[in-house]
């Protein structure tokens, strides 16, 4: 009996070092520049993901730009499990994918954490410090408006300001 095929449809690891213990464990790979390629996915549009019909055990999934949805579950009848190299697994149908039995999961790699990390810390001092507001201000014609100072964090002691600057 031939292993599980794991259709990789985006390689991550430059290495190969992952990809090499999978076929050790037994597991037939199909990537992206390998055989099977144009089989890969059919037609599902730019958005969907709908998987070729041949029985598929696993999957490595990273393109967020495309939609896994309840018609690309049901497109492999033998696939068991997604794994995502990312943050999430937001573009799954994950609650198709517990009603089909599909495990879902997700791997996250340096080439994304970073971004998400900085991201949430500047829209959060873009918060504090009213940016947007201050923005729209300044575009109206306006210069100084003391509503729109921005949230200040910690005593101001070189100044002689012991309080909390809003």
């Amino acid at each position: 009996m031939a292993g599980p095929l794991v259709r990789v449809y985006q390689a991550v690891d430059e290495t190969g070092e992952s990809y090499a213990r999978m076929r050790e464990a037994g597991i037939a790979l199909d990537m992206p520049d390998g055989p099977g390629t144009a089989a890969a996915y059919r037609a599902g549009g730019p958005e969907e993901l709908v998987f070729a019909p041949e029985t598929v055990a696993g999957i490595g999934v990273s393109n967020r730009a495309k939609r896994i949805t309840r018609r690309s579950l049901e497109s492999a009848a033998g696939l068991r499990l997604i794994a995502k190299y990312s943050i999430g697994y937001d573009n799954v149908d994950v609650d198709a994918a517990t009603e089909l039995g599909i495990a879902v999961t997700h791997s996250p790699t340096e080439s994304n954490w970073g971004g998400v990390a900085e991201g949430a810390m500047a829209l959060l001092l873009a918060l504090l410090k009213k940016v947007r507001e201050r923005d729209r201000h300044v575009k109206d014609g306006g210069w100084r408006d003391p509503a729109l100072e921005g949230t200040y964090l910690g005593a101001r002691r070189t100044d002689g300001y012991e309080g909390i600057c809003v």
